[in-house]
């Protein structure tokens, strides 16, 4: 059976206004960070617009202010973003305090220009053991580590590089933020 157009839109508006009349639960605690599994898979190659830096890891705000600089010069130059900031940490961390040399980059269509200040390159296809990250930027670290810890048991030595690609970010403290973790490796031997 077809209903008329209006009586349609008439039907959703009812139940739009009775939806906003429910009592609202409560919001659910926060039950803080959180990380899923790791998993093993081949990621797809991509082309980044980056810059080196050496930081403080716990300096997030030097972070925002890199990609923030990043964005600014691709949007001047016309170049389209395909995704979420990459943090590529050149070594894998030992001491979560340490500073460290990463670059930070965006995701580019492949062929890009880099524009003034910045480098490309692209990230090859690689086997990565990864792992999806919920929670506040700082408290990325622990789950990171727990994620190196991991890879034994999964028959997998570690790369030069660890990466993070943000797949949604509301701010620093927000638990809502959502982080790819991402472990380059080879299989162990």
């Amino acid at each position: 059976m077809r209903l008329p157009l209006l009586t349609c839109s008439l039907l959703i508006a009812l139940a739009a206004a009775a939806a906003a009349d429910a009592p609202s639960a409560p919001p659910a605690p926060n039950p803080g960070p959180s990380v899923t599994r790791p998993r093993l898979c081949t990621l797809k190659a991509t082309t980044i617009v980056f810059q080196k830096l050496h930081i403080d890891p716990t300096d997030s705000e030097h972070e925002i202010k890199a990609i923030t600089d990043i964005e600014d010069k691709l949007f001047a130059a016309h170049i389209k973003i395909n995704g979420g900031p990459i943090l590529i940490f050149l070594e894998p961390p030992v001491d979560p305090g340490a500073a460290v040399d990463l670059e930070i980059g965006i995701p580019v269509p492949d062929g890009t220009q880099a524009p003034e200040g910045c480098e490309t390159r692209t990230l090859a296809a690689t086997p990565c053991v990864t792992a999806i990250y919920q929670g506040r930027i700082s408290a990325i670290g622990e789950s990171a580590n727990n994620v190196f810890e991991q890879l034994p048991d999964l028959h997998q030595t570690p790369g030069t590089e660890f990466r993070t690609r943000s797949l949604y970010y509301e701010g620093l403290d927000s638990p809502n933020n959502i982080t790819l973790l991402e472990v380059p490796v080879t299989p162990a031997k």
